[in-house]
């Protein structure tokens, strides 16, 4: 805004009165030709700061949008984020405890792009309900482990299932198979067959070690 000091004339140059000699300053008009306030001037200086910092298109026949109403609306989206945060800030302070780095959701988002780069994934609808089902299986995993720890018990690292998967991944890579369906249930067949042999062995390598004790005690 002008002080009392500074006067206008027609053509929007501003000049002191104290000082006629002094450089004078243009001031920018509106579109509809008033004069322009601090905080419409503020708002362009805005606007072309986000003009300037719009990354470049990806290709030469790509079209960004650098209109004003996407400005005006990404920046209220971002007043809001800001607004909320600081009530955020400020719940925290009245508990009397440090505000998280970040919130749930944030948090949430942050492992999902994490995800998404370590396996070259795009943010599709698919690959965030598979992201989902390894999250909770992650959290089912290690809500067990906690369970196994507190009662004092070792941790299996692999579960059956799992230790299945990995196994047949390996035979199918032996033989050069493509793991179809039906080889899988060819392999679970013989996983399965191999495992009563194995029971039926140690079984009667127990029998035949009771066998070998009570011939001995009854030489005694």
């Amino acid at each position: 805004m002008l002080s009392g000091a500074e006067v206008v004339n027609a053509k929007g140059v501003v000049a002191s009165e104290a000082a006629p000699n002094s450089t004078p300053v243009m001031v920018p008009r509106t579109v509809s030709g008033k004069w322009a306030t601090d905080a419409s001037v503020q708002l362009s200086r805005e606007f072309e700061d986000w003009l300037a910092e719009r990354p470049a298109p990806a290709r030469d026949d790509e079209e960004g949008d650098e209109s004003y109403a996407t400005f005006m609306k990404q920046r209220r989206v971002q007043q809001d984020a800001d607004r909320w945060q600081e009530r955020r800030l400020k719940q925290w302070a009245a508990r009397g405890a440090e505000a998280p780095l970040f919130t749930p959701h944030q948090q949430v988002e942050r492992e999902f792009r994490h995800w998404r780069e370590a396996r070259g994934k795009l943010n599709h609808v698919s690959n965030r309900a598979d992201f989902q089902m390894d999250r909770e299986r992650k959290r089912k995993r290690a809500a067990y482990a906690a369970k196994r720890a507190a009662e004092g018990k070792p941790v299996r690292e692999r579960t059956t299932k799992r230790q299945l998967d990995v196994d047949f991944k390996k035979w199918c890579k032996i033989l050069h198979l493509p793991g179809t369906q039906d080889e899988r249930a060819t392999f679970v067949s013989a996983c399965k067959l191999e495992r009563r042999r194995a029971a039926y062995k140690a079984m009667r390598q127990g029998n035949d070690a009771a066998e070998r004790m009570s011939t001995l005690l009854f030489r005694v």
